[in-house]
C-alpha cells in the first residue's frame, strides 16, 4: 500500500502567493491529475481576471508535482526543473477569474531524470480549454535556497 502523498507545497519548489496548483487528485506511473484553485489574492489575477495563457504555469507547476512525487517515490530530493519548450498549445477561453476551479492532466510521454515531455490539458467545469506539450530540464535545487524559496 502507498502512503499518502506529500502536500503539493512539499513538491513543488516554489512558494506562496507563487504555488498555483493545490492538491493531486490521482497519480499513476505516466500521468498526475492536479487541481488549482484560481485564487483571488494570487497576484497574477487583474481585478479578478488573468489572461488564460496563465494556465502554462498550472500545467508546469503540474509537472513539477509529477515529477515530486516520482522523486518522493524513489528517495529523491525535489528538483527545480525549467520549462523549455511549449509546442502545439490551444486554448478556448480568453481568461481565467478568481475562483475559477482547474483539473490539470498531465501526462509523461518520455524522459528521464533530467529531460521529460509531457502532454497536458486543462479543464474548466468539465470542458478541456486548454491542451499544451511542454518538454522541461530538471536540474539540482540549490541548498542555499531550501527553507528559503525559490524565486518564482
Amino acid at each position: 500500500m502507498t502512503p499518502p502523498l506529500p502536500p503539493v507545497t512539499e513538491l513543488v519548489p516554489h512558494r506562496p502567493p507563487m504555488i498555483l496548483v493545490d492538491e493531486v487528485i490521482s497519480f499513476e506511473k505516466d500521468e498526475a491529475v492536479v487541481r488549482a484553485l484560481v485564487r483571488p489574492e494570487c497576484p497574477l489575477l487583474d481585478g479578478g481576471r488573468a489572461p488564460a495563457v496563465l494556465t502554462l504555469e498550472h500545467m508546469a507547476q503540474s509537472v513539477a508535482v509529477y515529477a515530486g512525487i516520482a522523486s518522493w517515490m524513489h528517495g529523491h530530493p525535489i528538483r527545480v526543473g525549467y520549462v523549455i519548450a511549449c509546442s502545439s498549445m490551444t486554448m478556448s477561453a480568453d481568461d481565467l477569474r478568481a475562483g475559477d476551479e482547474l483539473r490539470v492532466t498531465v501526462r509523461r510521454v518520455w524522459g528521464d531524470e533530467q529531460l521529460g515531455h509531457f502532454e497536458c490539458s486543462t479543464s474548466r467545469g468539465g470542458d478541456v480549454y486548454a491542451r499544451a506539450s511542454l518538454s522541461v530540464y530538471r536540474g539540482a535545487l540549490p541548498q542555499d535556497a531550501l527553507g528559503k524559496g525559490v524565486p518564482a
